[in-house]
């Protein structure tokens, strides 16, 4: 077949091959495939100049009504869309398609632009999109907590630094956002280092006795996870040499639109209460010890006493 007398040039020309997606040129009177892409050849597995002059039937063999009945709605409406075509590629396997078609040309001409893409290929470009999408949309939300942590510490700033409490804050991960100078004092750790630390393996993975302190028992962390406030009147917190220390504290969510983004922890060392309450004890039972050895010396002597009593009784008896 000679395909340079049915095909016109001003039609086909070279602006097709630019296209991203695999496309025909298809003059749909006379079932022709009048030009076709690089990406269209890769989509097949076969050499677009092999497609050019042939019938576009052949290549929907076994949707021969469909195509011809997507083609006429395309003329009738200048455009169309359909996710119903498939193609096999040269070595077997089966490309499922999306194809939008347009009608181009001068009106009396019944040319057919289609753009076909693998249904497949799409479904890994959209997905990757819409991990992209999260991955920048966490971004962007991290930056916005960072910066609603970063006002509330400046906003604060005198507050922070003239309570004798240790505060701290936390984000929804539990790393470190902001800590005071008294915070610093007690736990032995500077601030640059402890922001964006997780701080429950910094200053809270252990009880008293040294056994490990999950995570998920935490009650610092369930503030903002059931954003609610948490008191706690006797825990356990490490500092950066080692030892630890008794602490009372208070865990308050931090709320953001309602949604829980943080924590604020106050705490106290309660190592000089826990001494004076044990202090008190020991002298509590030693009055306790006191009381009960005066008890037993006051019923010596009044053993003592009586048996004195008996004694004169019975020899003054004995006299008379």
């Amino acid at each position: 077949m000679n395909t340079e007398a049915i095909i016109r040039p001003e039609i086909t020309g070279n602006w097709i091959d630019h296209l991203p997606e695999a496309a025909l040129l298809v003059d749909a009177g006379r079932d022709l495939i009048l030009s076709a892409n690089s990406a269209m050849g890769r989509m097949i597995g076969s050499d677009r100049q092999s497609l050019v002059g042939t019938p576009c039937t052949h290549l929907f063999t076994d949707q021969r009504p469909q195509l011809i009945a997507f083609t006429e709605e395309t003329l009738f409406r200048s455009h169309g869309w359909s996710r119903d075509f498939f193609l096999q590629h040269r070595d077997g396997h089966t490309v499922e398609l999306e194809i939008s078609s347009s009608r181009v040309g001068e009106a009396e001409t019944q040319n057919v632009l289609l753009l076909l893409r693998d249904r497949r290929q799409l479904r890994t470009l959209r997905e990757r999109h819409d991990a992209n999408h999260y991955h920048r949309g966490g971004l962007l939300e991290w930056r916005r907590v960072e910066e609603l942590f970063k006002d509330m510490e400046r906003e604060n700033q005198l507050i922070l630094h003239a309570v004798g409490e240790g505060i701290y804050g936390v984000d929804a991960e539990g790393r470190g956002t902001f800590a005071n100078p008294a915070a610093e004092r007690m736990l032995g750790w500077r601030i640059d280092e402890l922001m964006g630390r997780v701080l429950h393996r910094v200053v809270h993975h252990s009880h008293a006795d040294g056994s490990l302190y999950p995570l998920k028992d935490c009650p610092i962390y369930a503030a903002f996870r059931d954003a609610s406030v948490k008191r706690v009147g006797e825990d356990w917190f490490w500092r950066k040499d080692g030892s630890g220390f008794p602490v009372e504290y208070t865990s308050t969510p931090i709320l953001d639109n309602g949604h829980p983004v943080g924590a604020v922890v106050v705490f106290r060392d309660i190592s000089a209460r826990q001494e004076a309450q044990q202090e008190l004890q020991k002298a509590l039972e030693e009055v306790e010890t006191l009381k009960h050895r005066l008890e037993m010396e006051n019923a010596y002597l009044q053993e003592e006493l009586s048996a004195e009593y008996h004694f004169h009784e019975i020899f003054g008896q004995s006299e008379a």
